[in-house]
């Protein structure tokens, strides 16, 4: 192997992990290939702390991925503390992603990059400037209603975020500013990986190098203009930031493939998963993801009714009964494995052969007893 061979062997390694995505336990991430056909990214996680790591296609710089963070939970604090729930050292528990807020909140909520925070305190800590900026948002609006009408205040901003028109009008938006964009990153990942081993096969790279270069050139700073409009279009309140992400994509060939990501990444950040997933899935898997996040709704996630998740409940099942999904036809009566199971959990499905107690998978999920009606397989 000469040194040549060598070299392109280790450019395709480093590009190699330019393609592997990072998301927030709690939430969903929808891998969207080039013909914008979408699957949810699940089977290859890997949970790394409060992250799970995902690849994507790296055989198709526009086959990218979205990441719909689901809303955390918001609680009323009467003593108008601020107590940041991610200082404390809890991994995977849901229901700990709470913001309080204050009864008498007078600072406006506003964000600071991936921060959400009022009054010097840090309420919530996104994982996308995106993010944080639409949950400053809302909780700000939230804020100027009393107490007495917030629920009311909640349920408007989440019902905005099941309108699955507007998730159709975002894809829109982005399939017409993404353009110039998507064919740089095509065009720079043949060259690249195509083009250039042949032609310095063929002619040398002593030779070849000053025409390399300057295609090189050229195509990064094709890509990081093309990044710029676009990024202005389709995230026109995020300006902190975006000159950096420019300047990465002018110095790195590699993150200049891939800059369709970045724009894929936060692009649903104003609705919920399963508004996206209903514009962008096939029926069936969509029909999964309706069934698990309203199990998790359910049997896991904010079971208190005095937050803001008892309002996300009521608007997601009205959701689902809209689109004609029934919650009582997703929570379908489930088949015995065997006649000598009488449990099962909830959640994730599985079937004990306890007469009760806690899913040992799930964490504190009570199992519930088969129906006398109940068939085995």
């Amino acid at each position: 192997m000469t040194e040549v061979q060598v070299l392109f062997l280790v450019l395709a390694v480093v590009y190699f992990l330019q393609c592997i995505g990072w998301a927030p336990l709690e939430s969903e991430v929808l891998r969207i290939g080039w013909r914008y056909r979408t699957n949810l990214a699940h089977g290859l996680h890997m949970r790394f702390g409060q992250y799970k790591l995902f690849f994507l296609n790296p055989f198709s710089p526009l086959a990218g991925s979205t990441v719909c963070e689901f809303f955390p939970s918001v609680r009323t604090s009467k003593d108008g503390s601020h107590d940041n729930p991610n200082s404390s050292k809890i991994d995977d528990a849901p229901d700990t992603r709470t913001i309080r807020l204050s009864a008498v909140e007078k600072q406006q909520v506003h964000s600071e990059g991936k921060e959400v925070r009022s009054a010097g305190h840090v309420l919530f800590t996104a994982h996308s400037e995106a993010f944080a900026s639409f949950l400053a948002g809302v909780l700000d609006r939230v804020r100027k209603s009393s107490v007495r009408d917030r629920d009311r205040a909640f349920e408007r901003e989440f019902e905005k975020m099941f309108d699955a028109k507007k998730v159709a009008l975002r894809l829109e938006e982005y399939q017409a500013h993404s353009v110039f964009l998507r064919a740089a990153c095509v065009l720079l990942f043949v060259f690249l990986f195509m083009m250039a081993p042949v032609l310095v096969r063929l002619r040398g790279l002593e030779r070849i190098w000053p025409v390399l270069l300057a295609y090189l050139v050229w195509s990064l700073a094709w890509i990081g203009w093309s990044f710029l409009r676009a990024h202005r279009a389709l995230y026109p309140e995020q300006k902190e930031g975006r000159w950096q992400q420019v300047m990465v994509l002018a110095l790195s060939p590699f993150s200049a493939i891939r800059a369709n990501d970045v724009l894929l990444r936060d692009l649903f950040c104003d609705f919920h998963p399963l508004a996206v997933g209903q514009v962008l899935l096939s029926n069936e898997e969509f029909r999964g993801q309706a069934e698990r996040i309203l199990r998790h709704s359910l049997f896991r996630a904010g079971r208190d009714d005095t937050s803001s998740d008892a309002v996300m409940r009521r608007v997601l099942q009205a959701f689902l009964t809209k689109i004609e999904m029934p919650p009582k036809e997703l929570l379908r009566p489930l088949q015995r494995e065997s006649e000598n199971c009488q449990t099962y959990c909830p959640l994730c499905l599985a079937q004990f052969f306890l007469a009760e107690g806690e899913c040992p998978d799930c964490g504190d999920v009570p199992l519930k007893k088969f129906p006398p009606e109940a068939k085995s397989l």
